[in-house]
């Protein structure tokens, strides 16, 4: 028993890096790697929950045959740790996957509107929904004001995108936009950005919004990438 406990804590253990890799493969959506996730987590709990039984059972009875059994459920324990990691940062940030530093009047797409999916996430930001909730979790997600003009502040923006390696779709000095695509790490999902550049007085105004394609929740990723570009944006020289 305790062998083949092991063996399938062992598969377990591969759960998460199928999942991913599926999904990076596009041999299945994300929705499906997000249930092999899900389903690796909960048969991981079972083994530790099943192999505790068995072990305090033959402890007592066949004290020579524990061993197996016990690394069974330290095996299960790494997908449960870290998929329960993923968890707890998920449950952390509200689920939410539209962020902007303007609520009131939030840039627009243009471009890339035309490239998504009609299965991707609605561009749409809803204020009355959002607002609210996102300047509670993200108060640092604002406008910047920089004393640049608009070329220097488009001529900086392109350069900033350009370092953090967003692959960006279309830009205009004129009106002051850019929009670009980033690709995320791990499951290599689809993000879509749009800078607007404005003229406020003797300076300009820096707004962003960042939009995840698939998912309910960023896990706070849209927040800290413009955050970012915020923070590179206003001490490039």
């Amino acid at each position: 028993m305790g062998v083949w406990l092991r063996r399938f804590s062992l598969l377990l253990v591969l759960g998460f890096p199928i999942a991913v890799l599926g999904t990076r493969l596009q041999i299945w959506d994300y929705g499906v790697g997000l249930k092999i996730v899900a389903v690796t987590f909960l048969l991981a709990i079972a083994v530790l929950v099943s192999g505790g039984i068995i072990y305090f059972w033959q402890r007592r009875l066949r004290p020579g045959n524990a061993g197996s059994v016990r690394s069974a459920m330290l095996i299960a324990l790494l997908p449960i740790l870290f998929i329960g990691w993923q968890i707890l940062g998920a449950r952390s940030v509200p689920p939410i996957h539209n962020i902007s530093t303007d609520v009131v009047d939030p840039p627009q797409f243009t471009q890339i509107a035309s490239i998504r999916s009609s299965t991707d996430n609605p561009l749409h930001y809803d204020a009355e929904q959002l607002a609210a909730v996102q300047q509670a979790a993200y108060p640092n997600v604002k406008t910047l004001l920089m004393p640049l003009t608009m070329e220097e502040a488009h001529r900086r923006a392109v350069v900033v995108a350009e370092a953090l390696e967003w692959e960006i779709i279309d830009h205009d000095a004129q009106s002051g936009r850019l929009e670009a695509t980033i690709t995320t790490p791990l499951w290599q999902f689809k993000d879509d950005v749009v800078v607007r550049i404005r003229p406020q007085g003797d300076k300009v105004a820096v707004d962003l919004r960042s939009v995840s394609r698939v998912g309910k929740s960023d896990l706070g990723a849209n927040a800290a990438r413009i955050e970012r570009f915020l923070k590179e944006f206003s001490k490039k020289p």
